[in-house]
């Protein structure tokens, strides 16, 4: 299995808060950015082409716990706990706490948000498509209101 890389750092300098509507204007430093705009698409050409993703978290300021739940919750959401835990994985030194975090906290309850069926809240007028894993398991496209 190849290894595509993608850095937060490539991103932002400083990763912020949870949600869009919370960027300071002119920024786009949320976890809900970096979801829409790059994880989602990179996960989903990995995935097809049965590569892993690579996270490197390494050369930001610091994470807002918030950042890492909004987007990789919402990657748990979109594409399963298994398949999330199949084709993605982190790279850090300075991090590692935060990876395990993510991994025994926001990977089973966003899950468990995905098997109940649960609404995930998205900032106002955003209208852009993610993919995701459709009930027949195949990937499918959504807009997001």
């Amino acid at each position: 299995m190849e290894k595509i890389k993608i850095k937060v750092l490539d991103f932002t300098e400083a990763p912020g808060p949870r949600y869009i509507r919370q960027d300071k204007v002119g920024e786009k430093t949320s976890g809900e950015a970096f979801y829409i705009d790059v994880l989602n698409a990179k996960f989903k050409e990995c995935y097809e082409n049965n590569n892993m993703l690579v996270i490197e978290l390494d050369g930001v300021s610091g994470y807002p716990s918030s950042f890492l739940d909004e987007a990789i919750g919402e990657l748990v959401y979109d594409f399963t706990c298994d398949i999330v835990n199949k084709y993605l994985d982190y790279e850090t030194i300075m991090y590692k706490k935060r990876v395990q975090q993510v991994k025994n906290e926001t990977y089973p309850q966003w899950e468990k948000r995905r098997i109940n069926g649960d609404k995930v809240v998205h900032s106002p007028n955003i209208r852009k498509n993610v993919f995701f894993i459709n009930s027949d398991g195949e990937i499918d496209e959504k807009q997001i209101p």
